[in-house]
């Protein structure tokens, strides 16, 4: 057993241990409850049928009347915080100018036309890229979690989650040469790879921040090909203070060109 001071400090100070060992003993004890724990509460336990949500649109009103329905639809979409679940989704419109009002909330869950949410997208691209997990690794985790989804199906989410991943690092080009500026101007390194006899994978980062400023693939690492990445990058961050660069003739070629 474990006893604590009755001083008026006990809420800081450290339990004294009575038996020997007790506390490992204690521990062992604790991850245990805490391990079934973690298990009742689990979206599988916690969500064993699929639950069914309902989804209309915020606004009630437009020109002056009440929205009319116009259709319903049904959609399953699986999250990772609690497996599948089923939208009930009621799309409106306006009897005067025909406007079409439908949900917000569940294109805030998934993409469209997708079944799978946006949280399990994010997870599969990192468990891929970052952890460098197989793809049936992934799928085997996943439906440990209540996320039922083949080893095809996660290669296709990885695919689309550097889809979005591409999107979303454009759509901050503003502010990422905003931080560039900040900095007094980007450190520019940009190399290429290959394996084997495949293609090129050419890529430049910023050094200072560590961010990858552009990329392409390209059937060589010829002067056209990295010209044609530098052009790029220089359009959208400005011309660097440096170059970081090995002394190819390819690489030499672009950078006096651009």
């Amino acid at each position: 057993s474990i006893d604590f001071p009755s001083s008026s400090t006990a809420s800081v100070s450290t339990p004294y241990i009575r038996k020997k060992n007790a506390g490992f003993h204690a521990l062992t004890l604790f991850a245990t409850l805490r391990s079934r724990v973690l298990t009742q509460i689990s979206s599988l336990n916690l969500f064993p049928t699929s639950p069914t949500i309902r989804s209309e649109p915020e606004q009630t009103e437009c020109c002056g009347q009440c929205l009319l329905t116009q259709k319903t639809e049904e959609r399953s979409i699986i999250t990772l915080s609690i497996g599948k679940i089923h939208i009930h989704e009621t799309v409106k419109q306006c009897k005067i100018c025909k406007k079409i009002h439908v949900p917000e909330e569940p294109s805030q869950l998934a993409p469209q036309y997708c079944n799978f949410g946006f949280d399990v997208i994010v997870c599969v691209g990192k468990a891929i890229f970052q952890c460098h997990r197989t793809e049936n690794a992934v799928a085997a985790e996943l439906r440990q979690q209540n996320v039922l989804i083949s080893k095809r199906e996660v290669s296709y989410l990885a695919k689309k989650f550097i889809c979005y991943l591409a999107v979303a690092h454009q759509e901050k080009t503003l502010e990422i040469r905003e931080l560039i500026e900040n900095n007094g101007g980007s450190c520019l390194h940009f190399d290429g790879t290959n394996d084997g006899g495949g293609p090129h994978l050419i890529v430049a980062v910023d050094e200072q921040e560590k961010l990858v400023l552009g990329s392409i693939k390209a059937p060589s690492e010829s002067t056209e090909s990295v010209s044609n990445l530098l052009e790029r990058v220089k359009c959208d961050y400005g011309n660097p203070v440096a170059l970081v660069l090995d002394m190819s003739k390819s690489n030499l070629s672009a950078a006096q060109n651009v």
